[in-house]
Order: structure tokens, then C-alpha cells, then sequence
């Protein structure tokens, strides 16, 4: 039932996110004092905060994208498309680098308060998506299997 990404790159890829965010999370449990911010206006100023369980919150939502690669590559009914599991498993590694880098880029923000480090988390975080899908793309094509 709960099973992690097929494929070693993304099972590993995933697992060292993970573990990227947890270490994020623990890090803004101990070192942060008051609240987060986490919502910014037009300008970059933050408007909006929370409490530190959110960081908590953000990795159980990484580790439970650990096991969305199946889901991913089901078999369809009714004439919609599947993915193939290279593929699915290299969306399942982007969820969880998702909510692992939204981790490290509220602590970050914390510790280190620019506008510098917004633009290079959000940066990351839409990067990696057409990264990972690229990878898969090209990992597909050697296989000879079809996307």
C-alpha cells in the first residue's frame, strides 16, 4: 500500500529531500523565536505569519508525497492517460521537494531576512519541476519506454 518511488534515483532523490526539510523543520523548531513568515505582499514585505508547527505541518505533507509515485503511474479507466513510473516517480519526488524547500526557505527567510532568498526559493522550487520531468524525459528515451 505505501510504497516509495520504483526508481532508485527518485527514491533516493525524495528520501535526501526529506531529510533536507526535516533537518529545515527541526532547525526553525529550535532556533526560531516567535512566529514565521509566511505570506509576503507585491513588494516582498511579509503580511502574514505562524506558528512554528507549520514547518511540521509542510514535512508530513513531504513524507506523505513519498508514496504518491503509484498513484501516478495507475492504470487509468475510462480513457484518461497514466504516466509511466519513471515519470510518476519524478512528480513524486518534486512533491516532496516542494514541501521540503518551502521548509528551508521559511527558516531560512527567518534567520536571513533579503529578498535574495525569497527569489532563489521560489526559483528552486519551479526549477526543479521541468528539471525533474526533463530527467524523466530523457532517462524514458533510453529505456525505450514511452512518457
Amino acid at each position: 500500500m505505501f510504497r516509495l518511488p520504483p526508481i532508485r534515483l527518485w527514491r533516493n532523490c525524495s528520501l535526501a529531500l526529506f531529510g533536507l526539510g526535516a533537518c529545515a523543520a527541526l532547525t526553525g523548531t529550535v532556533l526560531i523565536r516567535g512566529k514565521l513568515a509566511i505570506h509576503f505582499d507585491g513588494a516582498g514585505i511579509p503580511n502574514g505569519f505562524a506558528e512554528k508547527w507549520v514547518l511540521w505541518g509542510l514535512l508530513a505533507m513531504a513524507f506523505f508525497s513519498l508514496f504518491t509515485s503509484a498513484s501516478f503511474s495507475k492504470k487509468p479507466a475510462l480513457g484518461q492517460f497514466s504516466l509511466s513510473p519513471e515519470t510518476g516517480s519524478a512528480l513524486s519526488a518534486w512533491l516532496v521537494t516542494a514541501f521540503s524547500l518551502v521548509d528551508v526557505l521559511l527558516v531560512a527567510y527567518h534567520l536571513f531576512p533579503y529578498a535574495a532568498v525569497q527569489a532563489v526559493g521560489f526559483a528552486l522550487i519551479v526549477g526543479t519541476l521541468p528539471l525533474f520531468l526533463l530527467t524523466a524525459f530523457v532517462r524514458n528515451r533510453r529505456s525505450g519506454q514511452p512518457s
